[in-house]
């Protein structure tokens, strides 16, 4: 079996790609869908799906808090929950939007390693975003999610240290595509 091309092993890999981005994009719309459901139940007297979507008062650390739960529908497992606050809601929407974008690059760059044309244009765009769109979803990751201060190198490191792994990685591929668009280019002009 090919590794690239039409009918290669990038074709499974992008329709694998493909159902993950969905899983992703679907949990998106579920959470922003979710909160805003909770946050209604919770400032209204009006209640909607409570089962699915329950709101409450928890006591954390001393303090009343206003919480909230989302469930997956039908079944009694929980999918997202907290305390009310921008920072929670913003880290949902962020780590899923992150992650659905994240793994939508990797299909479209796929997609462009399974055609027919392998190294186009829209292949070396695609690895580009991916790039830049790795350092930002990893310094997002690290100084929002991780909550590490800047003088913590040693944890600044650790949390980076998978997206730098995937960035070099990919940026060698993105070498290895812009030659190789370079040389099919210049093949296509001696034809």
């Amino acid at each position: 079996m090919k590794i690239i091309g039409k009918n290669s092993l990038s074709r499974y890999i992008n329709w694998g790609i493909t159902f993950i981005f969905f899983l992703f994009f679907i949990h998106l719309i579920y959470f922003f869908l979710g909160y805003t459901i909770c946050y209604y139940n919770n400032t209204s007297d009006g209640k909607l799906m409570t089962n699915t979507f329950s709101t409450g008062i928890k006591l954390y650390t001393g303090i009343q808090e206003n919480t909230f739960s989302i469930k997956y529908p039908f079944i009694n497992l929980n999918f997202f929950s907290g305390v009310f606050s921008s920072r929670l809601f913003f880290e949902g929407l962020i780590g899923f939007a992150g992650f659905a974008f994240y793994f939508y690059c990797l299909k479209k760059i796929f997609g462009a390693l399974s055609s027919e044309n392998i190294f186009s244009l829209n292949l070396l765009k695609w690895t580009r975003l991916f790039l830049g769109f790795n350092i930002i979803l990893g310094l997002i990751y690290t100084f929002f999610f991780g909550e590490v201060k800047l003088t913590e190198v040693t944890r600044i490191i650790s949390h980076l240290m998978p997206f730098l792994f995937v960035f070099f990685i990919t940026l060698f591929a993105y070498a290895f595509f812009k030659k190789g668009y370079g040389l099919q280019s210049e093949n296509e002009l001696t034809i």
